[in-house]
């Protein structure tokens, strides 16, 4: 009997020695997430500081730059012209590109002529 009362005191001990590392981890996690957490904050802070002072030279900048342009009248159209040209390049490319769709080549070497009484791939030379 006395034997197990001792193999019970002992158990008790070694339980409240464990809950008293439970506590102190959990006092611990708490203390490192309640850093982690004024980290952030700060970092937020920081990068809110950081981009409020950006907009503020981006307005700034912007503010200073001309608001038009002293550009001669016809110097718009000129611009524009090319542009156009291009379009209709472009369109004309496209055309050519369809004509070769809607007249397709056999199968096979595609980029060269079909010769008759010749085998395409070279089999049987």
């Amino acid at each position: 009997v006395e034997d197990a009362q001792r193999k019970q005191a002992k158990l008790r001990e070694a339980l409240e020695q464990l809950q008293a590392k439970k506590q102190m981890a959990m006092e611990k996690l708490r203390r490192v997430q309640k850093q982690w957490q004024l980290q952030q904050e700060k970092r937020l802070q920081h990068l809110a500081v950081v981009s409020s002072e950006g907009k503020l030279l981006f307005h700034e900048a912007e503010a200073e730059m001309p608001q038009e342009l002293d550009l001669p009248k016809d110097k718009p159209q000129q611009l524009t012209q090319p542009q156009e040209q291009n379009i209709q390049d472009t369109m004309g490319r496209d055309e050519c590109v369809s004509s070769k769709a809607n007249n397709p080549q056999p199968a096979g070497d595609t980029g060269l002529p079909w010769l008759p009484g010749r085998q395409q791939h070279g089999e049987g030379s």
